[in-house]
């Protein structure tokens, strides 16, 4: 498990998005890190998180998912809203 974090705002399926131009796998963490992180894709991951996920990535940021039928499967879904924290067990 790995913990991935967005470089720039971009596709989730772009390497181009994510530091070390690794996308995020089953099991790794995405987190946005003040970027927007547009999901065109069906994807698979442990979860996708806006907060600092305890690395130092900015607390901000969005998944955008803006093509329908796309499926998102993620153990966990970690949003924060003006410092108060959102947990989503996704099954």
């Amino acid at each position: 498990m790995a913990i991935i974090i967005a470089a720039q705002s971009g596709f989730f399926s772009a390497t181009t998005t994510w530091i070390g131009a690794t996308v995020p796998t089953p099991v790794d963490e995405a987190v946005a890190n003040g970027f927007t992180v547009t999901i065109t894709d069906d994807i698979t991951v442990l979860s996708i998180r806006n907060d600092a996920a305890g690395v130092g990535a900015t607390a901000s940021g969005v998944f955008v998912m803006n093509t329908s039928g796309v499926t998102l499967n993620a153990t966990y879904v970690v949003m924060t809203n003006t410092g108060a924290q959102t947990l989503i067990s996704v099954t």
